[in-house]
C-alpha cells in the first residue's frame, strides 16, 4: 500500500508498517542488497521491514523512525510512483 501524504503538485508517497503489496517486496529486496534486510522478502511492511529501514535511515543520516518515506525511498534508488503523479519525482524519471 503506498499511501499519498498530500494532493499538492508535489508526489509525497511513503511505506509504512501495516503495508502491503509490490511495493513493500522491492522495498524490502533492495534492503536486502544492501545488508539491512535478513528476511525472506515478502508483502507485508512488518516489525523487521521497520527496523531494517530505521537502521538504513540512522546509516544515512535520515530521520530514524522505521517509514520509508519519500526521502528514504529516494536514498535508496527506489521511486514509488502512480498513474497521475506529478511532481519532481515524475520529471527525473521521465528525465532518466
Amino acid at each position: 500500500l503506498v499511501l499519498p501524504l498530500s494532493e499538492t503538485a508535489l508526489a509525497t508517497t511513503l511505506l509504512q508498517p501495516g503495508a502491503r503489496g509490490p511495493e513493500v517486496t522491492k522495498l524490502q529486496k533492495r534492503l536486502q542488497q544492501l545488508g539491512y534486510f535478513q528476511s525472506r522478502p515478502g508483502n507485508y511492511y512488518g516489525r523487521r521491514t521497520s527496523e531494517a529501514v530505521s537502521q538504513f535511515q540512522a546509516d544515512n543520516r535520515l530521520t530514524s523512525n522505521g517509514i520509508a518515506d519519500e526521502v528514504t525511498l529516494e536514498k535508496l534508488g527506489i521511486l514509488t510512483l502512480r498513474r497521475g503523479d506529478r511532481g519532481d519525482s515524475v520529471r527525473q524519471l521521465q528525465q532518466a
